[in-house]
């Protein structure tokens, strides 16, 4: 199997003291990130594991410990090639390694309406949300160890973060195993 480089590529600020998270949370299960100035992108995979199963439907979320005006965007590497990710026509229906997001509008230009990948539209202050709709696994996934991304961003489905805007802050990597 070929070596994937997981570091996002769009990490333009090395160091954050606003707009941090405070926690990422699989189903029960959470990691509260480390408190003060950090890296915009932090790799916990080797602090940090989640484990599931096959078919089950789990809760994700993630909170702020600094900031505001933020969504957040769930990735697994089901296929352990990279993260890929997309919407299908509709809008919302993640395709690739995108499991879930809090708000998309599908424009660049205007993000004042959208939806999360739950189909639930969005508008207003609304759109500054962490609120991440549930992950069914896929039932027919071969049980192993997977990549999981959580990124904290505005707007934007890149799992490399957006380049060269105040956001595109990548917060974490971390595995997830599924069973």
């Amino acid at each position: 199997v070929a070596q994937v480089d997981y570091t996002p590529t769009h990490t333009e600020a090395k160091t954050r003291e606003g707009r941090m998270v405070g926690s990422i949370s699989v189903g029960t299960d959470t990691y509260t990130m480390p408190t003060g100035t950090r890296n915009a992108y932090t790799d916990l995979t080797s602090t940090k594991t989640f484990t599931v199963t096959a078919g089950e439907t789990v809760t994700l979320a993630m909170t702020q410990s600094a900031g505001g005006w933020m969504n957040a965007f769930v990735y697994v590497d089901m296929d352990n090639n990279g993260f890929t990710a997309g919407v299908e026509a509709n809008g919302y229906t993640p395709t690739g390694d995108l499991v879930s997001f809090s708000f998309f509008s599908n424009s660049a230009t205007d993000d004042s309406s959208g939806k999360n990948s739950a189909g639930t539209t969005i508008s207003g202050d609304y759109r500054s949300t962490l609120t991440l709709p549930n992950w069914t696994v896929p039932a027919d996934l071969t049980p192993g160890e997977y990549r999981i991304r959580f990124k904290y961003d505005w707007n934007n489905l890149d799992p490399a973060g957006q380049s060269g805007t105040y956001f595109g802050k990548i917060t974490g990597l971390s595995h997830i195993f599924i069973s």
